[in-house]
């Protein structure tokens, strides 16, 4: 199988739609070249070639683009590539791990390639500033710039077509490591929310059967919960609170302020719990020797 796409300089878009065929089609053959002969002997020609039929052709510089996702995100070859390959790259891990695939597809698509889509068709903006003060200019570092800065650095290095090859390469292989990441994150947090949404009785406590993230699905889906109670990865217990938002140290409840920093003793004598261990000074998080002294922990602090 033959796929092609443009020679030079590359973008993200590209690097990772290559990432994506090449996944799907082992032992595909990349082609980059500008000469249309290249193009008509390809089964796949992506972010080149002026036209998008979802079948060989998949670029969208042509005009009038290629489309719009629902929320308004252009599509640029990652997003064109992933629309009609992504189940096909995802089947068997969304198979392994009992999930959707659609679910996957969505959610890689969201958090992984519409940055990179909306990068490449320049419908982000860049003007970042340090927090706090807008004088000063913040360049963030993004997927879709470390792949760019791959490509060959004028005035210091060769700028031939067989360097620009040569540096694709590299920019796939990254792009495939990146990929391969956020697919893994992706199932990691569809089978947490999956996990929290089974805990869920419609308390003010949520007691999760498992250790997992659950800030994401608590917070936008479950504004009755107050405190959430879990064993956490050292086999102790723990209370904490539930954030207003992502990111937030403000929490829907608060710990009591009478338990903060306190530990040992002088917890277990202020809780009356006799395994009680510990009480963040923040007042997010506490803990204590078993399930139902954590569970104490959650029933007091509610009162």
């Amino acid at each position: 199988m033959q796929i092609a796409t443009h020679s030079t300089v590359f973008h993200a878009d590209d690097a990772v739609a290559a990432a994506i065929l090449l996944a799907v089609f082992p032992g595909a053959k990349i082609v980059r070249s500008r000469d249309q002969s290249d193009f008509d002997a390809s089964d796949i020609v992506f972010d080149v070639g002026g036209s998008y039929d979802g079948t060989k052709f998949f670029d969208h510089h042509q005009r009038g683009g290629a489309g719009t996702r629902e929320n308004g995100v252009p599509f640029a070859a990652a997003g064109l590539i992933w629309k009609h390959f992504g189940a096909q790259y995802s089947q068997a891990i969304a198979e392994e791990h009992g999930i959707k695939v659609e679910a996957l597809v969505a959610a890689v698509d969201e958090k992984f390639i519409q940055g990179i889509d909306a990068t490449d068709c320049g419908a982000t903006e860049s003007n970042r500033h340090l927090k706090g003060n807008p004088d000063v200019p913040i360049e963030l570092m993004s997927i879709s710039l470390l792949i760019s800065s791959l490509n060959p650095v004028s005035l210091i290095e060769e700028s031939s077509v067989a360097n620009f090859d040569t540096s694709f390469g590299k920019a796939v292989e990254l792009a495939t490591l990146a990929l391969q990441r956020v697919v893994l994150e992706e199932v990691s947090c569809i089978k947490a929310a999956n996990i929290v949404r089974s805990c869920d009785t419609g308390a003010p406590v949520l007691e999760l059967t498992e250790f997992c993230p659950w800030q994401e699905t608590v917070i936008a889906e479950m504004g009755h919960v107050q405190l959430v109670v879990f064993q956490a990865p050292d086999g102790g217990w723990r209370v904490q609170t539930v954030p207003i938002a992502l990111g937030q140290f403000e929490a829907r409840l608060d710990l009591p302020e009478s338990w903060a920093g306190l530990r040992d003793e002088s917890f277990k004598k202020a809780t009356g719990v006799n395994d009680a261990i510990f009480c963040h000074p923040g007042r997010f998080i506490a803990g204590a020797g078993s399930r139902e002294s954590v569970k104490r922990l959650a029933e007091l602090a509610l009162a």
